[in-house]
C-alpha cells in the first residue's frame, strides 16, 4: 500500500447480467441506468447505417460523469466540456472562414438529445402514474415532458423526435409525472442552458431504477439503437424551417 498515493474507491456488484422472463425478453443487470442509454448510442454512432458521404453535420457521443451527484464537476454535464469541445471542433473545420457568430449559428440548427433512462409502470403500484402516462417495457421509448423544466423536451424537440421516430419505425410512449407527485430530471436542461442548444429528453423504460440490480426490456435495446441511427441519419435531412424554429 505505500505505493500508492492516493485512489478514487467504487464498489460494484460482481455479478453478471442475465436474462429473465417467460421468453427471456427481461435483463437483469447493475447500472442499466445509465449504461443501457450509452451502449446503443455507441453502437448507433458506429453503424454504418448513420452516416452518409454527404453528411454536413458533425454527429458526436457525449457520455459524462457524476450525473447521479449532480453533475458539477470538471467532467460532470455542468462543466464547460461540452461546450468548448464543440466550439474547439467547429473552428477546426471552419478553418478561415469562420464567421463572427458562426458556432452560435451552428448551435441553433443542432439538437441534443438526453438519453437517461425512465420509470417504467409498477404492476403493484401502477397509480403512481398518469392513466395515460404509464411506459411499459418492451413498447418503445419513452419521450419526458415537464413543464417545470425537469426535462428539455419542448414542442419542436418533441416533433423532430417524433418525425424521427416514424421514419425509424420506433414506437414512443409519453411519460409526465402526476402532478401532486415529485420528478426527477436529468443533464438535459443543464446542457440545454449551458451550452445554449435545442434539448429533448427520452429514455428506455425499467424497473428498479437505482437498485443493485435493475430491470429492463431486451426489445427496447433494439428500439434505442435503431432510434439513434436514425437519428444520425435523419436530422441533417429535416426541413430547415423545423431545425430552426
Amino acid at each position: 500500500m505505500k505505493d500508492i498515493s492516493d485512489l478514487d474507491f467504487c464498489i460494484t456488484d460482481t455479478q453478471p447480467a442475465t436474462l429473465l422472463g417467460l421468453d427471456q425478453e427481461f435483463i437483469s443487470s447493475p447500472r442499466l441506468d445509465n449504461l443501457y442509454s450509452s451502449y446503443q448510442a455507441l453502437r448507433a454512432i458506429l453503424a454504418d447505417e448513420a452516416h452518409a458521404p454527404d453528411d454536413q453535420y458533425v454527429n458526436m457521443v457525449v457520455l459524462f460523469d457524476h450525473e447521479e451527484v449532480g453533475s458539477l464537476s470538471s467532467q460532470g454535464a455542468e462543466s464547460m466540456m461540452l461546450r468548448q469541445s464543440l466550439e474547439r471542433v467547429y473552428n477546426v473545420l471552419a478553418g478561415a472562414g469562420n464567421s463572427v457568430d458562426g458556432f452560435e449559428a451552428a448551435l441553433s440548427r443542432s439538437l441534443f438529445i438526453s438519453a437517461d433512462m425512465a420509470h417504467s409502470v409498477h404492476p403493484n403500484y401502477a397509480a403512481k402514474h398518469q392513466e395515460l402516462h404509464r411506459p411499459q417495457m418492451n413498447k418503445g421509448i419513452v419521450l419526458k415532458v415537464n413543464v417545470n423544466q425537469s426535462y428539455a423536451t419542448d414542442g419542436i424537440s418533441a416533433s423532430i423526435l417524433r418525425l424521427i421516430a416514424e421514419r425509424s419505425k420506433v414506437p414512443l410512449q409519453e411519460f409526465v409525472v402526476r402532478n401532486d407527485g415529485p420528478c426527477g430530471t436529468t443533464i438535459g436542461p443543464i446542457v440545454s442552458a449551458r451550452v445554449g442548444i435545442k434539448t429533448l429528453d427520452i429514455g428506455a423504460p425499467q424497473l428498479s431504477m437505482h437498485s443493485i440490480r435493475e430491470l429492463c426490456g431486451i426489445l427496447d435495446g433494439y428500439y434505442y439503437f435503431e432510434l439513434f441511427k436514425g437519428f444520425l441519419a435523419e436530422y441533417q435531412k429535416l426541413d430547415n424551417s423545423i431545425l430552426r424554429s
